[in-house]
């Protein structure tokens, strides 16, 4: 849609661009921090917010996404979230190509899927609650001779080669890890393991065992990159850049906690009865601690961060009625058979999307906050036209948003002083700029979130790389 943009504008070109790049070895934690050097290094062509700490929140959000929908489809045997799938890996392929960095981490995404994908074929050829390990181990070794990763529309779409010989051995490993660990799987299976058989004391591996290996898997693929964009060097200190920075980290990890949180819902929910009995414990004790968690985080977030981004902060922590009422009716006694009888996956997708959503734009705002870059147009932090962007966006009245938007919609292209690789949602925020009133702090919040929700559907089908999403 955007011709200016020289990123990829179809999943063929994301192909082709990766097919063509040598291969690169991942990059060490302090390339994806942000830093003057850094930001000075990316493309001329990109603002300030393209650095690789947002090129990285979006591929962690994306595959946030991708992992609960995948979660909730492959404890359903396929039968849920086929279409949020499809999307969810649209988002990851467009997050993923953008920037050879990443590719490192696009090629474990992709045998992520490919686990997924036999799992789910295993499930629908067979009537049983669970499947049996042979039928899986055939399936891969069969698999491998005739799907090649490029035919697969979609499935494995950003890296357009033959995956399956490396893949299968993976999935064989991760099958022995499920049998032999009561936890369900190991965060990472050893390169040793590739080659060995699948040798498994039992004979079935039900789906929610399947689940919740591909929930850790997802997890760990997440960590790692979220510690690589926010070393933890213990260098932080009292000074408003180095608790600005402190904050962001641990805001990060608040929220890749709360997306696995909404995974292993998605996944649970999704679950036949006689499946949700066969839940590793460790599976509900992650739950609990995954909750603690977010406390904590939450806690040393508020306690860490300066003033200046309290308010954006602050606005995390707010969360719908609807969401809160769905934790308040398993965090009593962790029962999530009472959460059973109430919603289903997909419902629970819906409301901790939203709120996953807002997490991800407020994220984007604070690291160009901490970085001293503008999210919208790439001034300094301290310039005085930066200093009143939201306010000013903040605080106009419906009607005046409604015809903004319209014009933008009108206009389907960005202007000349608006980067083309830019959210419509921010081209709303950089279009109300010359009006100058402002409100208080608590008020301010509220508009700007009600702005972020009014454009969201007007931003949806645009990806910050020129791409577009499926509907």
């Amino acid at each position: 849609m955007n011709d200016s943009s020289n990123a990829p504008s179809t999943p063929a070109d994301v192909k082709d661009a990766c097919i063509n790049r040598p291969p690169i070895s991942p990059l060490p934690a302090a390339s994806f921090h942000r830093n003057e050097s850094t930001i000075g290094a990316c493309d001329s062509s990109m603002d300030g917010l393209t650095a690789p700490a947002a090129l990285s929140i979006r591929l962690v959000h994306a595959t946030q996404r991708e992992r609960g929908v995948t979660c909730g489809w492959v404890a359903s045997g396929g039968v849920h979230f086929r279409r949020l799938l499809d999307e969810a890996r649209a988002r990851s392929d467009a997050a993923a190509a953008a920037s050879p960095a990443l590719l490192p981490w696009a090629e474990e995404l992709v045998q992520i899927r490919f686990e997924a994908e036999k799992a789910v074929a295993a499930a629908e050829a067979t009537a049983e609650p669970s499947f049996s390990v042979s039928s899986v181990a055939a399936a891969a070794r069969a698999g491998a001779s005739e799907r090649r990763a490029d035919q697969t529309g979609g499935s494995f779409r950003f890296l357009g080669r033959d995956f399956n010989q490396r893949s299968a051995p993976v999935l064989l490993s991760s099958i022995n890890d499920l049998c032999e660990s009561s936890a369900g799987m190991r965060e990472t299976a050893k390169p040793s393991d590739a080659a060995k058989p699948a040798v498994c004391p039992s004979e079935y591996v039900g789906r929610a065992a399947l689940f919740y290996g591909l929930l850790i898997r997802y997890s760990s693929l997440n960590r790692r990159l979220i510690d690589a964009t926010y070393p933890d060097d213990g260098s932080f200190g009292l000074s408003p850049a180095r608790s600005g920075a402190a904050a962001e980290r641990s805001f990060a990890r608040l929220k890749e906690a709360t997306g696995v949180e909404r995974a292993f819902l998605c996944g649970a929910l999704a679950l036949g009865d006689d499946e949700f009995g066969r839940l590793p414990p460790q599976a509900f004790s992650m739950l609990v601690a995954l909750l603690q968690e977010q406390q904590q985080l939450e806690a040393k977030v508020r306690e860490t961060a300066p003033p200046s981004l309290l308010d954006l902060i602050t606005a995390g922590f707010d969360i719908s009625p609807e969401l809160r009422e769905m934790r308040a009716s398993f965090t009593a006694d962790f029962d999530l058979s009472k959460l059973r009888e109430r919603m289903g996956a997909e419902r629970c997708w819906a409301i901790m999307t939203r709120h996953l959503d807002k997490l991800e734009r407020l994220q984007l705002l604070i690291s160009a906050k901490v970085s001293n870059v503008s999210p919208q147009l790439g001034l300094d932090a301290s310039s005085e036209q930066d200093s009143l962007l939201w306010r000013t966006a903040l605080t106009k009245s419906p009607s005046a948003l409604l015809s903004i938007t319209q014009a933008l919609l009108a206009l389907r292209r960005p202007s000349r002083t608006i980067h083309p690789l830019l959210p419509l949602r921010q081209m709303c925020a950089v279009a109300l700029l010359p009006t100058k009133s402002a409100l208080g702090a608590a008020a301010l919040r509220n508009v700007h979130m009600t702005l972020l929700n009014a454009v969201d559907e007007l931003a949806m089908p645009f990806s910050p790389h020129g791409c577009t999403y499926p509907n």
